[in-house]
């Protein structure tokens, strides 16, 4: 089996932090930013299943916004990211990510919504998540990608 994942989100949030962990299960402090896209690869076992994810870590930078839409088309997934210690980063979730997704995703692609650096429990800001993922019938984890807790779960689920 073979899904493709497109992960989202604002620049700066963490994408290609938690795809760097979850596909190699490494962390780098001095990360370059994504420009345009970057792909990950990573072959999972699931029972006596092997399933191969093909992640694709998108930049959140505005200026490479209108490239995504026809990443969107071979879907199966979308992880949406964003920083639980800015704001603008949750509610850009709602006045721009979806839009988009529902726009131009597969109607049966799986969403996904992957609050970032939980280990910065001082400095939360954004905590609205659990309207947002009631209203969109999300999946909803925290992630904290420096240890990595969680990495394999995100997915998995």
């Amino acid at each position: 089996m073979e899904f493709v994942i497109v992960v989202v989100g604002d620049h700066n949030c963490g994408k290609s932090c938690i795809l760097l962990r979850f596909a190699e299960n490494t962390f780098r402090v001095d990360h370059v930013s994504t420009i345009g896209v970057d792909f990950k690869l990573k072959t999972i076992k699931l029972g006596r299943d092997k399933i191969r994810l093909e992640l694709w870590d998108t930049a959140g930078m505005e200026r490479y916004r209108t490239i995504y839409n026809s990443y969107y088309h071979s879907a199966h997934g979308v992880m949406c990211v964003y920083d639980m210690t800015n704001e603008n980063s949750f509610n850009s979730l709602e006045n721009y990510w979806l839009k988009e997704i529902r726009q131009h995703a597969p109607q049966n692609a799986v969403l996904m919504l992957i609050g970032n650096k939980a280990d910065l429990v001082n400095e939360r800001k954004a905590g609205s998540f659990q309207i947002l993922m009631h209203n969109l019938f999300f999946s909803f984890f925290h992630f904290h990608f420096v240890f990595g807790s969680r990495a394999q779960y995100i997915v998995v689920t």
